[in-house]
């Protein structure tokens, strides 16, 4: 069996006195794309904002490649290596896109020790030619569908071991959509481990190699892509599809 890269156990965060995350157990093997998928308002984002510490949970652990990173601020995470596309991008709009893109090796320097860097701007423009053309231009001028190629390069550029996705294609145009799916598959193919969080189940499960479905703060359902389609009960039942 592959090695879990990234393991956590019994997540449990709030917000107040709401109870979001409840008990969450994930484990993402090596090189595998797993896709949490599930209906607004069931806890993805605030699971994955809880894998970073930019939600605290009351209660639970997580470890990269068995180091204890529970508790860590967000930023020594993600020198650990993890990095994270946000829901909603979240670029620098009034910075061009080549400091978008450089913040992240400023940011994170003093992190890991590596022999090379994976990731490096002229590998970032060879995935997204479009960045290239971009590259002086600020970013807040930027098409949604180039604003979401943005947030993904930069996450790119904090060479992380495990790349967490959160609704990377929301409000996206189809052609758009496909690029991004592209761009997932050439991260597959050179051995990214990835955690993506989708509201676009079919989307999402063409990418994925494992998939989980969350309801209520829980996951109800785990599997690979192909159990679930032969499922349309399941389907039907947590996705509403």
């Amino acid at each position: 069996m592959p090695e879990a890269i990234l393991i956590a156990r019994d997540i449990r965060t709030y917000y107040g006195d709401s109870y979001v995350v409840q008990g969450v157990d994930l484990d993402l093997e090596e090189g595998q794309t797993l896709a949490l998928l599930g209906r607004n308002g069931m806890g993805k984002t605030t699971l994955i904002r809880s894998l970073m510490n930019l939600t605290v949970p009351r209660q639970g652990e997580v470890r990269l490649r068995g180091n204890l990173i529970s508790g860590l601020p967000s930023n020594r995470i993600a020198r650990q290596g993890i990095g994270l596309i946000p829901q909603g991008r979240r670029i620098f709009p009034t910075l061009s896109v080549q400091e978008n893109l450089s913040l992240p090796g400023s940011v994170l320097a003093g992190g890991r020790d590596r022999a090379k860097r994976d990731w490096t701007l002229a590998r970032v423009y060879d995935l997204f030619p479009k960045l290239r053309e971009r590259a002086g231009q600020m970013a807040g001028s930027l098409s949604g569908g180039e604003q979401s190629m943005l947030a993904f390069g930069r996450a790119l550029m904090s060479n992380p071991d495990v790349l967490l996705m959160d609704e990377p294609t929301e409000g996206l145009a189809p052609v758009i959509v496909a690029r991004i799916g592209q761009a997932i598959e050439e991260l597959k193919r050179a051995g990214m481990t990835i955690l993506l969080v989708e509201q676009n189940a079919r989307f999402a499960e063409s990418v994925a190699d494992k998939v989980c479905i969350m309801s209520n703060g829980q996951i109800v359902f785990r599997g690979t892509p192909e159990l679930l389609e032969a499922d349309p009960e399941t389907r039907q039942k947590w996705l509403g599809i």
